[in-house]
């Protein structure tokens, strides 16, 4: 009964308040923007550029930051002993203004404006070198993680050698195209991975050079290393999940399109196997018509002669 009769007094108390005046709303707050630009270290011209970039792409370029602020984006952790694994020197702002042409040139460039403002990471932190510890220093040109993307390209010649830039535009593009699958914002139709057998496998000992017959269980080699001078096949991980076999013939496939024309060796080999020549149809068809440009238009890019 006293369940009853407290029921019935809140359903009267709403009844009031219901029936009270209607109070104006205010004006609605503004929030601030969550990085102030220009950050007013580098030229006035510069600091223009960087505004100019937000307002065209929706994207924040910074080179005044606290590195284990950065290393939080990177890892989830800001731990001082953090340094000792990851170093993001910040760029000279006397130097900024070159490194965002050379970020244009090495990744903006390749891209249509309107998938770029719908697909840039929120964020990208302009280092004067990325620099990660694994058996002594090594210095990457780029990094991403979450929706943030670090360059770490403040220190160089913007002249770059022809082989220099070469590298240089095949890691920003990997890590771009890291970010657009980590943030699951492309991908492939089914038709695509219906040319391949996932769940059959082939076992290692297979030769790496491909014959027809094995053509439905492979996947194009992801290029490095030896894989950069000639077009050779490798077998998908037994051991993973078929969704991340699927994701890393994908990927290899795009990677490979990234290093290489079409009218390359490498291709001339790989699109000689019809079931591999229908996957990069349907890959290339869907790219275009669903993100608006061609995905192997990457590979020729040109920065001069290279000698690999």
């Amino acid at each position: 009964m006293k369940t009853r009769y407290f029921i019935i007094l809140m359903a009267v108390a709403l009844f009031a308040l219901s029936c009270n005046k209607d109070v104006a709303i205010g004006e609605p707050t503004v929030l601030p923007l969550d990085v102030e630009i220009p950050q007013g270290l580098a030229p006035a011209a510069t600091d223009q550029k960087i505004v100019d970039f937000f307002h065209k792409y929706n994207t924040y370029l910074i080179y005044e930051y606290e590195q284990l602020d950065v290393i939080w984006r990177l890892v989830g952790n800001s731990s001082p002993t953090l340094l000792n694994t990851y170093q993001m020197p910040k760029s000279n702002p006397e130097k900024v203004s070159g490194q965002i042409d050379l970020l244009q040139r090495l990744l903006i460039d390749f891209y249509p404006d309107e998938f770029l403002k719908r697909q840039l990471p929120y964020k990208i932190f302009l280092a004067d070198r990325m620099l990660f510890q694994m058996g002594g220093w090594n210095e990457w040109g780029s990094w991403v993680s979450g929706t943030n993307m670090i360059f770490g390209l403040g220190r160089v010649d913007y002249q770059m050698q022809a082989d220099s830039m070469y590298w240089a535009f095949n890691f920003a593009n990997r890590d771009f195209q890291t970010f657009l699958f980590n943030n699951q914002r492309v991908g492939a139709p089914e038709e695509f991975f219906a040319h391949t057998d996932y769940v059959t496998g082939l076992t290692a000992t297979t030769t790496q050079y491909l014959f027809p017959s094995e053509s439905r269980f492979r996947s194009i080699a992801a290029p490095h290393n030896d894989h950069l001078a000639r077009g050779v096949f490798a077998n998908l991980n037994a051991a993973q999940a078929i969704s991340a076999k699927q994701t890393a013939d994908l990927q290899n496939y795009l990677s490979y399109m990234r290093w290489f024309p079409k009218n390359s060796p490498q291709w001339d080999r790989f699109l000689s196997f019809p079931l591999v020549k229908a996957k990069y149809d349907i890959l290339v068809d869907h790219w275009i018509r669903t993100y608006g440009y061609n995905p192997h238009s990457l590979g020729e890019a040109d920065f001069g002669p290279i000698v690999l």
